[in-house]
């Protein structure tokens, strides 16, 4: 029998989907949960399916930077399992970082690949007409964490001009009315929660974010869909922040809320699992979200967790009127066998669309 809320209107998928190709993300999301979706990625199937992972051999291979072995110091608190002895990149010399140029970083050529297959099961009735292609991108700060720390205020404009140049590729050439953009923002929320992984080069850590964030939602233009994902980190499948409340999340979707001033489509907010949940969703009463921005809240951790979703769904309910439902975070971590019953419980636990 389908549980459902009121409140709960509309599923999304985040991004990583555990699944071979494009071409399954897209047949199998749409054919289970087409009536709940708005929009569908591509999966990051392939190599992209550890998130910004795959840009570290364009790194490696940028005229001007080498590669430095460093220690990081015992007192930084990592995940289990990360190595403290890493390989990081900089820039040869001064001359080397004022001259740095990044060239193709193969968002825009992976996004055209999968997108003409979209188009063309769209074509063929296999998707609904209503979804968009959506591409989910992580922002410059996030790719930060592959340079030492001396470097990353050298590298971090000229990184972002290629990654913005990336998105400006994929506006010109994807319609727009079928294209929806996502930045993921997972080292914002680490600085805003103190998480020590990296360490700010900037003074007023939510303005520094907020600007930065800024400069990326404006390369987007305003009839493409922009959206965000707020991320609490997904190593080996763990969360890697640990919060005690939702207070940041909201701070963070409150300012962009705030300062942008093209319309904001979504904003994704993690629900912790494994903690109570009771003190940390009341912050959730404080969003000011405007009226055009659907709120969805990842309060789904796997195919068995439609119990636990379901008293999720309800707490949240007693403090955001809408919103609609996804995973915690990607999912391309999980077992390819359990993508289909995960869908299942975001069916369960919503309505569909209009």
């Amino acid at each position: 029998m389908t549980i459902t809320s009121s409140s709960c209107v509309g599923a999304h998928l985040v991004g990583s989907i555990p699944l071979k190709s494009a071409d399954d993300v897209f047949r199998v999301a749409a054919g289970t949960l087409g009536d709940r979706l708005y929009r569908i990625p591509d999966g990051e199937t392939g190599e992209r399916n550890e998130w910004i992972h795959f840009q570290l051999p364009i790194i490696a291979s940028t005229p001007g930077l080498k590669s430095v072995d460093y220690h990081i110091p015992d007192e930084v608190i990592l995940p289990p399992e990360v190595p403290r002895d890493v390989t990081g990149y900089e820039p040869e010399s001064e001359e080397a970082g004022k001259n740095l140029a990044f060239g193709n970083l193969r968002y825009a050529e992976e996004a055209l690949s999968s997108f003409k297959r979209f188009s063309e099961l769209k074509e063929e009735g296999k998707i609904p007409g209503h979804i968009r292609f959506q591409v989910s991108l992580p922002t410059t700060l996030a790719v930060m964490t592959w340079f030492t720390p001396d470097a990353r205020p050298v590298v971090e404009g000229p990184y972002q001009k290629a990654l913005l140049r990336e998105v400006e590729k994929i506006v010109s050439e994807i319609p727009r009315d079928q294209l929806a953009i996502q930045f993921d923002l997972c080292l914002e929320v680490f600085l805003l929660e103190g998480y020590p992984l990296m360490a700010p080069w900037f003074d007023d850590v939510l303005e520094g974010i907020v600007t930065r964030v800024e400069a990326h939602a404006n390369a987007v233009p305003d009839d493409v869909e922009l959206g965000f994902h707020l991320c609490y980190g997904d190593w080996k499948g763990e969360r890697q922040a640990e919060p005690t409340d939702a207070g940041n999340l909201v701070l963070l979707a409150n300012a962009l809320s705030e300062r942008l001033r093209r319309p904001i489509g979504w904003i994704h907010l993690p629900v912790p699992r494994g903690m109570d949940a009771e003190p940390w969703a009341p912050p959730l009463a404080d969003l000011r979200l405007k009226d055009e921005t659907h709120l969805f809240l990842g309060l789904v951790h796997g195919p068995d967790s439609l119990e636990e979703s379901q008293k999720l769904v309800e707490l949240c309910g007693q403090y955001v009127p809408e919103f609609g439902v996804a995973t915690v975070c990607g999912i391309g971590r999980q077992p390819e066998e359990a993508f289909v019953p995960i869908l299942e419980v975001h069916r369960e636990l919503s309505a569909a669309v209009d």
